[in-house]
């Protein structure tokens, strides 16, 4: 995984990150996940206002491993195990990422590991970071050292 428009830089972002727990992780289409992490922040959408995080977690496009206190759910688990999986990043934080394999941990040994998925279209994001200032952090797939964990 290569990062994207990581502005200022890793470090600050991570450093931003440090107090922005979790507060909603939810299954989407297909292998789509999604994380609020941080403050609520009220948004529009077509059906009215909703609460988003500060900081807003998306698993685009991308197969991916949860783990959990030493327990790991793939995608290819039943949903109610997944639903039950990610209710537990609920309170952590995310500590750090890593490339080979691509991974975005988080606090108490949880972790997101990503394989990124073929494309005929070219690059397609394997997560997006949404981040406050309307930054955006995006992790590109780097096939040269891909691996299933």
């Amino acid at each position: 995984m290569r990062l994207s428009n990581v502005t200022p830089d890793l470090s600050t972002i991570l450093h931003e990150l440090q107090g922005a727990r979790c507060w909603q992780a939810k299954r989407g289409y297909g292998t789509f996940l999604t994380f609020e992490l941080g403050g609520r922040v009220p948004r529009p959408t077509r059906r009215g206002m909703i609460d988003g995080g500060e900081f807003h977690l998306w698993i685009y496009f991308a197969e991916w491993n949860l783990k959990v206190d030493g327990r790991r759910v793939s995608w290819r688990n039943t949903p109610e195990k997944i639903d039950r999986t990610l209710a537990r990043f609920i309170g952590r934080t995310i500590i750090g990422f890593s490339e080979h394999p691509a991974c975005i941990r988080f606090s108490g040994g949880a972790s997101i590991t990503l394989h990124p998925m073929p494309s005929d279209e070219g690059e397609a994001e394997v997560f997006l970071l949404y981040m406050p200032g309307e930054r955006v952090m995006v992790g590109l797939p780097d096939y040269s050292g891909d691996r299933r964990d």
